[in-house]
């Protein structure tokens, strides 16, 4: 059992540019299924019900519910959260790095690079075979120092294969110019994929960007109930209009990513630096969550009114929102809003970022496409149709 679907992309093309982008949608709204349910049913059916965003999902379903029902949650398994949050985001960033951006660049994909780094995150939880529940587990000191020996080991991995330095050191890089003197020397096959569109104004776009939202904060500036209404997860705005989410809208204030943003707007570049600069600092992340520290938490949780909950998880794509009603000891209503939904909204980053783009053929007007979509990194798949209008 998976929720699945695709995102069907269409650009009018008049045989000089692209006049239209449209976004239409066949993913199914699991949050369906869930009504009648109890909520320990609903935790197990969202487990199984997502392949991809799996775990992320799974910890929304719990926090939501457990803010509905006023549950307390000892810090210990939310360190186990967090963790599994990271892994995930670890291995969906270094996926569309390794596997996806060669591909668009014409190369070969790197799969054993990528296997070398899922082995390291078998170590973390939510990873491999879990028993159910696992969300619900508490993490404990010899837990919590494997993922201190798995960060290292990330650490390494991660500057073998994609930064050619320390994760650390790459980030020192503060300007513009010292990413592209790091693109110019491809010191690895991701610096030379990601080169094939540094500096390219492809996907720029007006579409603000969704700032970084608590549970709290969705509660207090969507109406009540929003997130419950099937229309509004279809095609959910912020402060009425579309938003971006993802990698980009999180590491914005970071000094390379504001400068690169100040400089060239919210462009594929910009999108895939933000990939880069994101999955560089999740080791150190997950350094401090292996001493305990969570910071700025990924899951956070909200009861807006009584048997009402609200998550807001980060994933690799971006935030995503779950609210739950419960009508006694049983789901009365649920709403699930996903980054998919924001970045490919109708009027949103991708059909505003390739409406007037000069295209000398239709298949450069796919492959212009084809960039934008990985940019924004959807959760299904997509097919691109080329209409001359």
């Amino acid at each position: 059992m998976s929720v699945a679907g695709s995102i069907e992309l269409t650009l009018q093309w008049d045989g000089h540019a692209v006049r239209r982008a449209g976004v239409a949608s066949s993913r199914p709204l699991p949050s369906r299924l869930l009504p009648g349910r109890s909520p320990s049913e609903a935790e197990a059916m969202i487990a199984l019900l997502f392949g991809v965003c799996g775990r992320a999902q799974t910890v929304a379903a719990a926090q939501a519910i457990e803010a509905a029902r006023g549950v307390e949650v000892p810090r210990e398994i939310q360190l186990q959260r967090e963790a599994a949050l990271l892994a995930e985001a670890l291995y969906e960033l270094s996926w569309r790095i390794l596997l996806d951006l060669p591909a668009l660049a014409g190369e070969a994909p790197q799969p054993e690079r990528l296997a070398a780094l899922r082995a390291e995150l078998q170590h973390l939880p939510g990873q491999g075979r879990q028993a159910p529940g696992w969300w619900h587990v508490a993490a404990d000191e010899s837990a919590r120092r494997a993922w201190g020996e798995a960060a290292g080991r990330i650490e390494r991995l991660l500057a073998r294969h994609i930064f050619a330095a320390a994760p650390s050191d790459w980030l020192e890089m503060a300007s513009m110019a010292s990413v592209a003197a790091w693109v110019g020397i491809a010191p690895t096959p991701a610096a030379r994929h990601f080169g094939k569109v540094w500096g390219d104004p492809l996907g720029r776009c007006s579409t603000p960007l969704l700032p970084r939202l608590s549970a709290a904060q969705a509660a207090a500036a969507l109406p009540a109930g929003t997130l419950l209404e099937e229309h509004f997860a279809s095609a959910p705005t912020w402060q009425g209009a579309p938003a971006e989410t993802g990698a980009l809208a999180r590491t914005a204030t970071h000094p390379l990513i504001a400068e690169a943003l100040a400089g060239q707007g919210n462009t594929v570049a910009t999108r895939l630096l933000a990939r880069f600069v994101e999955l560089a600092l999740l080791p150190a992340r997950l350094a401090r969550l292996a001493a305990g520290q969570i910071g700025t938490p990924w899951a956070a949780r909200y009861s807006p009114a009584p048997a009402s909950g609200i998550s807001s998880t980060e994933t690799a794509r971006g935030v995503l929102l779950h609210q739950v009603e419960l009508d006694g000891e049983r789901v009365g209503r649920y709403g699930i809003v996903a980054p998919t939904e924001w970045n490919f909204h109708p009027d949103g980053a991708f059909a505003q970022g390739l409406a007037g783009l000069t295209a000398a053929s239709s298949g450069a007007a796919a492959r212009a496409a084809e960039w934008l979509a990985h940019s924004l990194d959807p959760c299904v798949a997509c097919r691109i149709e080329v209409i001359h209008a």
